[in-house]
C-alpha cells in the first residue's frame, strides 16, 4: 500500500510484469492469431520487454515464465515472440543509449552502477551465513506486512494454500513457482532485503496462495477472509494517510 503511494518505478514495473505474465499464461495453440499484436503470446512478450526497461529486475520475474511458455510453441511463434520481446527492449534501450551519450558511455555507467551495488550492499551473495539468510527471510516475508501478527496470519493461510494446490492443483502450483520463485532467489541473494519494496513482487505470490488457502472454507470464505482484510487495512491506511500528509 505504501509503495503504491510513492512516485517510484516499483509499482509501474510490477503492474507491467504481472500484466505480461497474465498474457503469457493465456497464450497457447488455441489462442494464437495472425498478426503481430493479436496474439496473447506476442503481446505478453512485447510487454515483458517494455517492463524490463522500467525495472530491470522484472526480467527475473518474466524471463522464466516466457521460456516456459515458449517451450510448447512452434518455432515460428518462438521467433516472433522473441522478436516482440526484443522490440519492447529496443523501445527504451535506444532512447536510453542516446540520452547516455552512446553505447560506450552507457556500458561504463552500467558497469559502475553494478560495481557500486556489489560493493555497497550487504547482500547474501557476499555474506552467505545462516544468520544472514534468516534475517533476509524475515525482511522479505515479514517486514512488508508491517505487522508480525498480520504476517503470521497470511503465512499460515499461504501454507494451507500451498498444501491444497500441491494435492489438487499441482500444475497451477508449478506455474506459480516458475513465475515467482526465481525472483525470490534473486532477491535473497543479490538485493538489499532491508529495502522492503524490493520484495513487492513476492507479495503477489503470497497473497494468491493465502487466498487459495482461505478459499478452502467454501461458502464461509468471505467470513474467514474479512478479519484478515480488516487487519490489513488497519495496518495500511494510517501509514498511508500519514505519508500523504508529509
Amino acid at each position: 500500500w505504501m509503495t503504491g503511494l510513492r512516485p517510484m518505478s516499483d509499482m509501474p514495473g510490477l503492474a507491467l510484469a504481472v500484466g505480461a505474465q497474465a498474457l503469457l499464461l493465456r497464450s497457447g495453440p488455441s489462442t494464437l492469431r495472425h498478426g503481430p499484436f493479436r496474439s496473447a503470446l506476442l503481446q505478453g512478450a512485447l510487454l515483458a520487454g517494455i517492463a524490463t526497461g522500467i525495472r530491470v529486475q522484472t526480467a527475473v520475474l518474466i524471463g522464466p515464465l516466457l521460456i516456459f511458455v515458449l517451450i510448447e510453441q512452434p518455432w515460428r511463434r518462438r521467433v516472433e515472440a522473441l522478436a516482440a520481446f526484443a522490440g519492447g527492449c529496443l523501445s527504451w534501450g535506444i532512447p536510453l543509449i542516446i540520452a547516455s551519450g552512446g553505447l560506450e558511455r552507457y556500458a561504463r555507467a552500467l558497469g559502475n552502477q553494478g560495481a557500486a551495488d556489489f560493493a555497497g550492499v550487504d547482500m547474501l551473495w557476499s555474506n552467505p551465513t545462516p544468520r544472514h539468510l534468516a534475517v533476509a527471510l524475515y525482511q522479505t516475508l515479514v517486514l512488508p506486512w508491517a505487522s508480525i501478527p498480520l504476517a503470521v496470519a497470511v503465512a499460515v493461510a499461504a501454507a494451507i494454500g500451498v498444501l491444497v494446490m500441491l494435492l489438487r492443483e499441482w500444475r497451477a502450483l508449478l506455474v506459480l513457482v516458475i513465475a515467482f520463485v526465481p525472483y525470490l532467489i534473486f532477491h535473497l541473494l543479490f538485493q538489499e532485503t532491508i529495502t522492503v519494496r524490493y520484495a513487492l513482487p513476492l507479495l503477489v505470490m503470497i497473497a494468491w496462495l493465502a487466498a487459495r488457502g482461505i478459499a478452502l472454507a467454501g461458502r464461509l470464505t468471505a467470513i474467514v477472509a474479512a478479519p484478515l482484510v480488516v487487519c490489513a487495512l488497519v495496518v495500511a491506511v494510517p501509514g498511508g494517510v500519514a505519508y500523504g500528509r508529509d
